[in-house]
């Protein structure tokens, strides 16, 4: 059994470029919500692979080896895609930019997930139970969902949206927010579930 309070979490994301934090900055100015909110961008990104504990079986250096070896040319459509933006919303009392979807990139996100869940570890009865507490109210599907792949919202349960700041009861976005592009891919390595910090362990631009 490991301490989920203490191990570290492993995730996968795609960065935006700057040109969206400096938009969101913006905002963020003209609205008075958190002006150093993006001094740390790399908190700021569309969560590709969700946050998980690594196997005992693999190490850092197995999914960095395989990232670099699987850098496929998917991932310069992703990067070349321009993503518009279609509102704000709450998710997870969260509030957060929404944007549309294609088909290209839910398969590169699910390719992506379904491949790096080999790294995942997979928890005991007693961890569940203690880390399933994380999510509130979960449909039957997010149930089924965090059974197999360790976490609820995923394929139909998700959306392509970047969280910005917590819920402080923000209703509007400026319509002059137009779209994402996304730079680069990354393997981001967390201290444990109650911190913030991130290390990169890899970036494929």
């Amino acid at each position: 059994m490991i301490n989920l309070e203490t191990e570290a979490l492993y995730s996968i994301v795609l960065q935006p470029n700057e040109l969206f934090y400096e938009e969101c900055s913006v905002f963020l100015k003209k609205n008075n919500l958190g002006l150093n909110l993006f001094n740390n961008q790399i908190n700021f990104n569309f969560l590709i692979k969700a946050p998980f504990y690594l196997s005992h079986l693999y190490s850092e250096k197995d999914m960095i080896d395989f990232i670099k070896k699987n850098n496929t040319p998917q991932l310069k459509d992703i990067f070349d895609n321009r993503y518009n933006f279609i509102s704000n919303s709450i998710i997870n009392n969260q509030f957060v930019l929404l944007f549309e979807e294609d088909q290209k990139l839910n398969f590169f996100k699910n390719n992506i997930m379904r491949k790096f869940d080999i790294y995942r570890k997979t928890l005991d009865p007693i961890e569940v139970k203690k880390d399933i507490s994380r999510f509130n109210n979960l449909s039957e599907k997010e149930l089924h969902y965090y059974q197999i792949w360790g976490y609820p919202y995923y394929f139909e349960c998700s959306a392509h949206h970047i969280p910005i700041i917590e819920n402080k009861n923000i209703n509007f976005f400026e319509s002059n927010f137009i779209q994402v592009q996304y730079k680069s891919l990354k393997l981001l390595k967390q201290k444990n579930v109650k911190n913030d910090e991130y290390i990169e362990l890899i970036s494929i631009s």
